[in-house]
Formats: C-alpha cells, sequence, structure tokens
C-alpha cells in the first residue's frame, strides 16, 4: 500500500500537474478548478492506501494470515517491493526486508558445514553464483523450464558444476549488496562439503549490485 502511494499515486499525480501547468502557460489559463478536483482525487487515494497501510501493519504485528515467503506469489512481491523501497524497508520494517542468503526450494539455506552438506549431497568444488537482477528473485533461473526441458544452472550441474542461487535485496546501495556477498561467499567457503577449487558468477542485470 506505501509503494502505490510513494510510487504510482505521487508520480501520476506530479506528472497530471506538471502536463496542467504546461498546457496553463500556452493557454494562459490557471486550471485551478481543474487542480483543485485533481488534488482531491489524489489527496484521497493517498489517504485510502496510507489508512490501508497502517491497518494491516496492525494485522501483521498479530502474526494471522500467510506469510509472504509462503508461495512463489508473495516472494515475487516480496522482491519487486524490496527493489523499488529495499533500504526504506530495512530501516523501517525490517521483517520485510530480504536479507541475501543461498536459495534452495524456495528457501534460505543454512550456511553452516551441516546445512550446506545437507542441501547439496552432490556438492563439488567447483561453484556457480547464480543472482539475479533488479526486483527479481532467484526463480528467475526456472522461466521457460518446461518450454526448454531444461535450465542453465542444470546445465552446469551435468558438467560437474555447484549452481547456487542467491537472492538479494535490490534495493540497497551497491556497496552494501557488495559487502554482503563478500561476506556470504566466504561463509560458503569455509563451511563448504568439499575444498573449493574454483567460483563462477552468472548474472542477470545486476541492478543494485
Amino acid at each position: 500500500a506505501e509503494v502505490a502511494d510513494d510510487l504510482v499515486v505521487k508520480t501520476v499525480r506530479d506528472t497530471h500537474l506538471a502536463a496542467l501547468d504546461r498546457v496553463g502557460s500556452v493557454t494562459r489559463s490557471r486550471g485551478s478548478i481543474h487542480r483543485g478536483i485533481a488534488g482531491a482525487v489524489y489527496g484521497s487515494l493517498s489517504l485510502g492506501l496510507r489508512s490501508a497501510s497502517r491497518g494491516l501493519d496492525k494485522v501483521a504485528a498479530t502474526g494471522v494470515g500467510p506469510r509472504l515467503e509462503d508461495g512463489p506469489r508473495g516472494r515475487f512481491v516480496s522482491s519487486a517491493v524490496n527493489g523499488l523501497i529495499g533500504d526504506k524497508l530495512l530501516n523501517e520494517r525490517p521483517q520485510l526486508a530480504i536479507p541475501m542468503a543461498v536459495r534452495l526450494h524456495g528457501a534460505d539455506v543454512d550456511v553452516t558445514a551441516d546445512g550446506l552438506a545437507a542441501a547439496y549431497p552432490e556438492a563439488t568444488g567447483r561453484l556457480v553464483l547464480f543472482l539475479h537482477g533488479l526486483c527479481e528473485n532467484e526463480s528467475y533461473f526456472r522461466r521457460d523450464r518446461e518450454r526448454m526441458g531444461t535450465t542453465y544452472a542444470e546445465m552446469l550441474a551435468e558438467r560437474d558444476w555447484t549452481p547456487l542461487m542467491l537472492r538479494v535485496n535490490t534495493g540497497l546501495p551497491l556497496r552494501e549488496n557488495g559487502a554482503a556477498l563478500t561476506a556470504l561467499v566466504q561463509r560458503v567457503v569455509d563451511a563448504w562439503p568439499v575444498p573449493v577449487t574454483r567460483i563462477a558468477l552468472v548474472g542477470h542485470s545486476l541492478g543494485g549490485l
């Protein structure tokens, strides 16, 4: 609701009023009535979305209802919103901010010796990190699998690579994501079941990183 208010309603409002000013400069009309009506409409939309946001916050605090992470649609929304206002979420709603993580089957992998060994029983010494783009998540790399019959990650796995899908809050600054990636890769290497001999990176539109 807040994203819709900040990024949609306000953007449309500002564009509308800018266009009105441009037309007024040509026609020499102040358009005060039009401006007043538009202001009332946008103000009502903004108020409604802000009220909805506060109400949803109260419901979320009770723990009632499904979590965004419970399904692919929710994870899509979470990734998109984090890509747009990830830094704001981290400061104001940290429970909604995506932490950088290794992902498998829609969940974070426990980056410990036991956790990695359980998640990757056929681990090899050659790691390939898959890093999605702005507002995306790790599921991007499975697009068109039904049509193609395989994925790039699966093809590399057949060639003795171990694919690791990463999920990133692409709304954070470059420096923060770079530091988080360095720390995460170091933890993975230190706890990997076999000695790591090579690391490669596959990225898609590396927004935010």
